[in-house]
């Protein structure tokens, strides 16, 4: 009787938790190339929105060249009519600078926009791997329960899995 109850208890207690599926890890692991699949798919949106910025650049030339333009006359107190080949040449030498510096702007925004994602990409599949791991565990828990299961069975004579999980199926039947 001591033997019964004693893997009556066992039994309990290394039965009692949550049956984890066996496919539980694998579908971690879609998880975290569905992850790798976004990432890929978040770049090309932030490159195809740097391509939109330098497009608009490119529209914006005149106005760039205007603006620089119109600085180097009030710096340099002129009028338009009294630039000359010298001074245009300057004008757009500062107005092609700052139209670089302002892709360079555009190339380093995209650049860290997607290096952060990346990081953030990073750090889901690094928090999802931790995740297969412990199901990992619990399958191999798992597969430790069922395999004491038998053995109890074959210690006591009974077929432990008639009451463990009983309470779940009588309160399902009500």
């Amino acid at each position: 009787m001591k033997v019964l109850l004693i893997a009556l208890a066992l039994s309990t207690t290394l039965l009692g938790c949550t049956h984890i599926p066996k496919n539980a890890s694998v579908l971690n692991q879609k998880v975290s190339e569905g992850i790798g699949r976004n990432q890929l798919e978040v770049e090309k949106v932030i490159v195809a929105l740097a391509d939109v910025e330098r497009g608009i650049l490119d529209q914006q030339w005149d106005s760039i060249y205007l603006k620089i333009e119109q600085k180097f006359i009030e710096k340099h107190s002129l009028s338009v009519s009294a630039l000359t080949h010298e001074h245009r040449r300057k004008i757009a030498a500062n107005a092609a600078k700052t139209y670089y510096n302002l892709l360079e702007e555009i190339s380093s925004m995209e650049k860290a926009l997607i290096l952060q994602t990346k990081a953030n990409s990073e750090t889901l599949v690094k928090t999802n791997d931790q995740v297969t791991q412990y199901l990992l565990s619990l399958e191999s828990l798992d597969d430790a329960r069922n395999n004491i299961k038998q053995k109890i069975g074959k210690i006591t004579g009974f077929d432990i899995s008639k009451i463990s999980g009983l309470s779940k199926k009588l309160i399902g039947g009500l």
